[in-house]
């Protein structure tokens, strides 16, 4: 036997001894309680008043000591209930994350101040604030990124609350300020400028720099709805008319805001019914070379026409697409039409830009399924070109690189939209696979007018060309700026002095003719 288990037999055995032991000593101690008691009862067969008095004082005794212990648990319950009812009203109307009060504790807050203010004739105004664009963080960076980002926000809001504003995270990325007291229109806006001041702020995280921007709606009590529900629901429709024309906006209720708010239920609310119905077409706009005149590729534009409400304007519906990631299945859907359009047009197909947008360039399975529909519809690669915007590149993700690097390796041209109006860098163009750039409309239109403008065009397409980048320049409207543009070596252009986006059998036309010189 080993020395460990004889070791614990020794100590199994030591173990019965003690407590053999210590049951005798036991039985002892209740045998002779039991014989003292015997021998008590017998001495004291009647009770006499020293010994009834003892019996009693020993009762109430007991009877105090239970007492007393039954308060303290019940005192101790009590506590242990209040801590708990504690607990669970401040989870009830508390953010987790933010720890600021939430849509409950909003919503209580804002009858309370409703029913004083109807009996004082107080007035106060309200703040209805969402993140632009939040849900790219949460899509390309993770949700705990976004957690973070969201924490931040709240502390910037609430180190810049004014005195007796209330700030409430009401869900998502959505928070409200009650302001109190009458404040003029002036004056709530310049609070909502600081606000967007505060969070324009690069936030920093690890090292990596995000930049959000927020847009604002705002309500008044009693101007604009006398209950909560009609306070929030001015703020809010405010707040994303006010993302319509542009982000980071304060936006007032007018006097067309709720047939634009209809127009938008009944944009988001048609989206998958039109892309499962095929609701959508595709304009190509042509792209002339500027030193040949001919046309040498087209930008593929899609369009809606809704069965009941007609044409729908692109800048209406991407947007919505976008926040209701349909975008994706709208991009899909436009690559596929391309794609048959090519197939039909034969030899004289030229190549098609096709937008893509960052939600769908996000994707692990895009360069998958853009292979497999090339390859259902036998279409050669280089006659597919694919369009990112600058705030696909500034994404600190590696799935746009990678895939627009695949797509450089299969013979697909990648060209960086709108350049010039998001937040690019040197660093992003050298990064990535980029042949062609396009210059933003903006800037072609106003070259004519602004020295400014025409030096910073001048040296986008020196900066292209250093980096053996083709230039398109966008909007293109007048001979004068088609021959600026010529002067500075941009190869390309796109633009109603050329032609508008045309329907397919009309751009067959044009491509038919296409040795026919657009520029004498």
């Amino acid at each position: 036997m080993s020395p460990a288990s004889t070791k614990k037999k020794l100590y199994l055995d030591y173990l019965w001894a003690v407590t053999i032991a210590m049951g005798m000593f036991s039985l002892f101690i209740v045998l002779d309680v039991t014989e003292l008691w015997y021998d008590f009862t017998r001495s004291h067969e009647e009770y006499e008043l020293d010994e009834t008095f003892g019996l009693i004082l020993g009762l109430c005794i007991g009877l105090l000591f239970l007492t007393y212990r039954l308060m303290a648990h019940h005192r101790f319950k009590a506590h242990k209930i209040h801590q708990l009812s504690r607990k669970l009203e401040v989870e009830a109307n508390y953010d987790h994350l933010t720890r600021l009060p939430n849509r409950r504790a909003f919503k209580q807050r804002m009858d309370q101040l409703i029913c004083e203010s109807s009996e004082s004739g107080q007035h106060f105004t309200l703040l209805s604030t969402d993140l632009d664009n939040f849900k790219y963080i949460n899509d390309m960076l993770g949700h705990s990124m976004g957690d973070r980002l969201l924490v931040e926000v709240a502390n910037r809001l609430q180190a810049m609350s004014f005195k007796e504003a209330e700030l409430f995270r009401v869900g998502g990325d959505e928070f409200c300020i009650i302001l109190p007291g009458s404040i003029s229109n002036e004056a709530c806006l310049a609070v909502c400028t600081l606000l967007n001041e505060e969070i324009d702020r690069p936030f920093c995280f690890d090292g990596q720099k995000l930049h959000i921007t927020q847009s604002i709606g705002i309500s008044r009590y009693p101007e604009d709805g006398n209950n909560y529900e009609e306070l929030l629901s001015i703020a809010d429709i405010a707040m994303f008319m006010g993302k319509i024309p542009g982000k980071d906006s304060n936006n007032f209720k007018d006097g067309a805001f709720i047939a634009d708010m209809e127009r938008r239920f009944i944009i988001q609310h048609g989206l998958r019914d039109a892309i499962s119905r095929r609701q959508f077409s595709v304009e190509y706009q042509p792209k002339i070379d500027l030193q040949t005149g001919g046309l040498i590729a087209s930008e593929a534009l899609v369009r809606w026409q809704h069965p009941e409400h007609g044409r729908i304007n692109p800048d209406e519906f991407i947007y919505i697409a976008e926040e209701t990631h349909t975008i994706q299945k709208i991009d899909y859907l436009v690559l596929e039409m391309v794609c048959d359009q090519l197939q039909q047009w034969g030899d004289l197909a030229k190549p098609v830009a096709i937008n893509l947008s960052p939600l769908l360039l996000a994707d692990e399975r895009l360069p998958e399924k853009v292979m497999a529909t090339l390859e259902q519809y036998d279409i050669d690669h280089s006659l597919i070109e694919f369009e990112i915007t600058e705030r696909t590149v500034v994404v600190d993700s590696k799935v746009p690189l990678k895939t627009c690097q695949f797509f450089q390796r299969q013979g697909i041209a990648v060209s960086l939209d709108d350049f010039g109006t998001g937040y690019s860098s040197l660093s992003h163009l050298a990064d990535f696979p980029i042949s062609k750039l396009k210059i933003d409309r903006t800037f072609i239109q106003s070259i004519s007018e602004s020295d400014r403008t025409r030096n910073i065009v001048s040296a986008i397409v020196a900066l292209a060309h250093a980096l053996q980048i083709q230039v398109v320049a966008e909007g293109v409207e007048t001979e004068q700026q088609m021959q600026w543009l010529q002067s500075i070596g941009c190869e390309e252009a796109q633009g109603y002095l050329f032609d508008k986006p045309l329907a397919s059998e009309l751009f067959l036309q044009r491509l038919q003719n296409c040795c026919e010189p657009e520029i004498s």
